[in-house]
């Protein structure tokens, strides 16, 4: 509901648009480059359950991949 209140908002001419109120992140370059760092490794285990899928892998082995890609995604967040 709070995107359809932002769509209703949205000016019809992109010249009416006041980018003062623009959101931005608040973290330092530390804390940002840690999380890049973090989704640049859980992009890689992706793509390496990716391979694992296309040699025809042992379930079990993806799936445990695939366990351990959520739990990377989980920890980012936090």
């Amino acid at each position: 509901m709070e995107h359809t209140q932002r769509m209703q908002n949205t000016p019809a001419d992109p010249g009416d648009c006041d980018h003062t109120h623009e959101r931005k992140s608040h973290h330092s370059d530390k804390v940002k480059s840690n999380l890049v760092s973090r989704l640049n490794r859980i992009e890689g285990q992706i793509r390496g359950i990716k391979g694992l899928i296309e040699k025809d892998t042992y379930c079990d082995d993806v799936l445990n991949q695939i366990a351990a890609v959520q739990s990377a995604l989980n920890s980012v967040g936090t």
